[in-house]
């Protein structure tokens, strides 16, 4: 029995024909600066699939960064070129990325009614700020986000979140889609968290020594001053 050929490597060019997710796994592991580099003069195909991708965020800072960057050295594309095929093969050995492609592809699954009346639900939800929401709908917005990210790939939450009432809310989410690293994400989300609950504590506090102030007959001026003298 002849022996099975080992598939080649996959290189830069193969984004062409990875799948959207493959390719969302792929750039979470990518610095965006490498990618815009590497994209600089690159087939058609791969800048199309590469940036359909990603969000529109990052879309905007990869071109952006395309143009300020101009003409890359032969030398310096390979280079991060190189990288990134590293890359995609490290995804391939894990099981994440299937090469060669299956052939021929695999047609999704349609949405169920239930599925998108979920969405619908969620897209609602999301809308409102965290103050308004109860604990059991934060943990349902949560696991709808993740029944979407499961089901379309973490990019379909991007216009849900594009309309997100709140702004702690916005900001994670976004960072979770545009790939940020984990620890980086992790650091803004907890200066955010910090900041927000010391802003909280000062508005009760306001309210606190308002009333104190009230009782106590102060005069409207004084009960200004008062509680404007806290931050």
């Amino acid at each position: 029995m002849p022996a099975k050929t080992k598939p080649r490597e996959l290189v830069f060019d193969d984004i062409a024909k990875l799948t959207d997710r493959e390719i969302q796994m792929a750039w979470r592991e990518v610095d965006t600066k490498d990618l815009s580099m590497a994209l600089v003069g690159a087939k058609p195909a791969v800048i199309k699939r590469s940036l359909e991708n990603v969000s529109r965020r990052v879309e905007t800072m990869i071109r952006e960064e395309m143009t300020f960057l101009g003409r890359v050295p032969e030398r310096e594309l390979t280079k991060v070129r190189g990288r990134i095929a590293d890359v995609l093969n490290i995804l391939r050995e894990s099981g994440l990325i299937t090469w060669p492609p299956e052939k021929p592809k695999e047609k999704k699954a349609p949405l169920t009614a239930e599925y998108k009346a979920m969405k619908k639900k969620l897209a609602v939800q999301a809308k409102r700020p965290l103050s308004e929401l109860q604990l059991g709908e934060v943990d349902d917005l949560i696991t709808g986000m993740a029944d979407v990210a499961r089901t379309e790939g973490i990019m379909a939450l991007d216009t849900i979140v594009s309309t997100a009432g709140d702004r702690f809310l916005g900001t994670g989410f976004r960072l979770a889609i545009d790939g940020t690293e984990p620890e980086l994400a992790l650091n803004i989300l907890e200066s955010y968290t910090e900041s927000l609950l010391r802003e909280h504590a000062s508005k009760l506090r306001k309210v606190l020594e308002g009333v104190m102030s009230i009782q106590s007959g102060d005069n409207p001026r004084i009960v200004e001053q008062k509680v404007k003298a806290i931050y």
